[in-house]
């Protein structure tokens, strides 16, 4: 072999000497060319690096070609280096995927480099063993079974390299293995997990409910508390970035989104309090990656192309509103201008959540869900004084603004006395002041009428948008799924009640009919004279 297998020690792996020479070569000059003489990272790269030294769980992922495994390696290197003893884990689903992904990548820099590190492998365990007794070790984890090989060791880093692929609870199972000595910490030794990963796979929604929708899609660091469990995870406060990550420049990550972090001070007990975030990563945020592999992105059918090119957490497989694109459908909030028409939308809920959406149409028939109420645990009596509390929220710059809506739909349900209270729903809202009708409750209909108003016109774009200040919509809208057994409807176990009281909502003014005259402003002979025409008889002089 050439200068170049010089300290790689491929002894220690036959399936490497395996290898034709030049195939050997060509690996690893591929590898070798993605870094220059230092290993350094981009721009993107190294914000997640400083995020990550702030939080206890980083989520880094999106688009492939992102440079996931390459940050995974640097920062497992740079803990390996500068803590003496230290300990990480770094995770695939399979010895294949890590073999390919980390191990002969990590063997690559650390011929290149000149790593202080040793490649073993012990009773079937992968080490990168350093000079100062810290180590990487490389694992895998595709059944629980392969848990029990990881409960009794403590690691200071783990790193979960394509953690979609994984079952969360097996996630949260090897975090817990996450602890370091007070020795250790004095060295700046610190308990933390590192996921990467592209959408889809069995934890997607899992990965997108705990880090994607909460951090408002990376621009937002979130503090839980955990102290009933990850999965009762409660947001105890949050830190917005000063601008968007996602779109952010080269020159904008180092001159302001890297300060900001670096000197964030981050509140939180350490003792039920969990630091997370997620930083989305693309494909151009790697400046190393070959214009054809771009292609070959853009030849993918439209779903994964949307996860692999574009790293869209808001499409999966199964997925009922493919047409959602929260990066054309949400739009920032804006004052309602005067003459467009209103109307509302409920669906009721107790121990589930209630929801009302409020919207309005433009002169173009675009509807604006504008304004949200949702939560469970409210009475119908405390529901109604929200909606009409809500109904009186002035403008932006604190003037008063008096709405009239052309309609305000519920969902049949509510008009039964399901309660023997000798009172429905509707009479209990309608006497603190919420006064709905009943929708129109044709669910297939409804939803064609909703997917309709998602559909995006390649000339005109969508016919519905969604106001920022609507969170419960924009993250529930993506989750729901078809029903396995009646595929035309969504299933109804899902949180559903925020786009329930869209579709009725909506079912006031279905897509492609005129809009309704509005009775605002009629004078008594004028609404007279409607409904006699409407009856089909010729209006009579009242004089």
């Amino acid at each position: 072999m050439t200068d170049i297998d010089e300290g790689v020690e491929v002894e220690d792996y036959a399936w490497f000497a395996e290898l034709s020479d030049d195939d050997q070569q060509e690996y690893l000059r591929l590898l070798e060319e993605a870094v220059g003489e230092q290993w350094e990272l981009a721009a993107k790269q190294r914000y997640a690096e400083a995020v990550w030294r702030k939080v206890d769980w980083l989520f880094y992922g999106g688009a492939a070609g992102g440079g996931k495994s390459e940050l995974a390696l640097k920062h497992a290197n740079d803990l390996s280096t500068q803590i003496p003893g230290h300990a990480t884990l770094i995770l695939r689903q399979s010895i294949p995927e890590l073999r390919r992904s980390i191990i002969l990548r990590m063997v690559v820099r650390k011929a290149q480099f000149a790593l202080p590190a040793k490649l073993r492998k012990l009773d079937g365990v992968t080490q990168f063993k350093y000079d100062n007794t810290s180590h990487i070790e490389c694992g895998y984890l595709a059944t629980d079974e392969n848990l029990g090989q990881y409960l009794s060791a403590e690691y200071g880093c783990i790193i979960v390299d394509e953690a979609s692929l994984m079952a969360s609870t097996q996630i949260i199972t090897v975090a817990s293995r996450l602890r370091v000595t007070k020795t250790a910490a004095k060295l700046g030794a610190r308990p933390h997990l590192g996921l990467f990963s592209n959408p889809g796979g069995a934890s997607h929604a899992w990965l997108r409910d705990i880090f994607v929708t909460p951090s408002d899609y990376g621009n937002r660091i979130v503090v839980y508390d955990i102290s009933q469990g990850i999965e009762n995870a409660q947001v105890s406060r949050t830190y917005d970035a000063p601008i968007t990550v996602a779109s952010a420049t080269d020159t904008q990550i180092d001159n302001i989104l890297i300060p900001w972090i670096t000197n964030l001070d981050i509140q939180a007990d350490v003792e039920q309090d969990l630091v997370c975030a997620f930083v989305p990563a693309k494909a151009t945020d790697n400046p190393h990656i070959d214009p054809s592999f771009m292609r070959g992105l853009n030849a993918l059918p439209e779903k994964r192309r949307r996860q692999l090119r574009d790293g869209d957490f808001d499409v999966f497989d199964g997925m009922y509103f493919d047409e959602w694109r929260r990066d054309i459908h949400v739009v920032p909030y804006f004052d309602i201008p005067d003459g467009w028409q209103l109307a509302r939308g409920a669906d009721f809920g107790s121990a589930a959540p209630w929801a009302c959406y409020w919207g309005a149409w433009d002169n173009d028939g675009n509807c604006y869900i504008y304004r949200e109420a949702y939560g469970a645990g409210l009475t119908p009596i405390e529901q109604a004084r929200k909606a009409v509390e809500m109904s009186e929220t002035p403008r932006i710059d604190g003037t008063p603004r008096k709405e009239s809506y052309y309609a305000s739909v519920a969902d049949p349900s509510v008009f039964a006395d399901k309660r023997g209270m000798g009172k429905s729903i509707a009479d209990m809202w309608r006497e603190n002041g919420f006064s709905v009708t009943r929708a129109k409750n044709a669910r297939i209909a409804g939803w064609q009428n909703v997917r309709q108003y998602l559909a995006v016109d390649p000339d005109h774009g969508p016919k519905l948008f969604v106001m920022e200040n609507c969170p419960n919509l924009i993250r529930t809208f993506p989750l729901q799924q078809t029903d396995k057994k009646h595929p035309e409807d969504l299933d109804t176990t899902l949180e559903d009640h925020a786009v329930d009281a869209v579709r009725y909502l909506l079912s006031v003014r279905p897509i492609g009919t005129k809009p309704p005259v509005s009775k605002v402003g009629l004078t008594l002979d004028q609404r007279f004279s409607r409904l006699i025409h409407k009856a089909g008889a010729k209006p009579k002089r009242r004089w």
